[in-house]
């Protein structure tokens, strides 16, 4: 059985990667979606859901890990963070589900 040090010592590894990967990567990726959903928003059709669906998971997973760094850091705010995340994947799963139901003829 791992010791508590042990424990301890891997989760703060895990947070330093999470904080190292936001850090160079949050930002970039947030933008980058935020245009990806406007184009696609654009588009009056049930084409650009599979895109929507993936961009709003990568949204997610920005949220999630910010989130996961707060908690850690004893933020409450992470739980914020961690709400909207699973929100995002939710929605973006959702997209994908009416995506695949539009285009592969199972819709009714």
């Amino acid at each position: 059985m791992a010791s508590r040090n042990h424990i301890k010592t891997l989760i703060d590894r895990l947070a330093k990667r999470q904080r190292d990967w936001l850090r160079r990567n949050a930002d970039h990726i947030q933008d980058r979606e935020a245009k990806y959903l406007k184009e696609d928003l654009r588009q009056p059709s049930f084409k650009p859901l599979a895109n929507i669906g993936a961009s709003l998971g990568m949204l997610g997973l920005c949220y999630g890990a910010r989130g996961e760094t707060l908690l850690y850091d004893g933020a409450d705010s992470g739980w914020s963070e961690t709400h909207k995340s699973v929100l995002y994947h939710y929605w973006g799963l959702r997209c994908r589900v009416l995506w695949f139901e539009e285009f592969s003829g199972s819709r009714s």
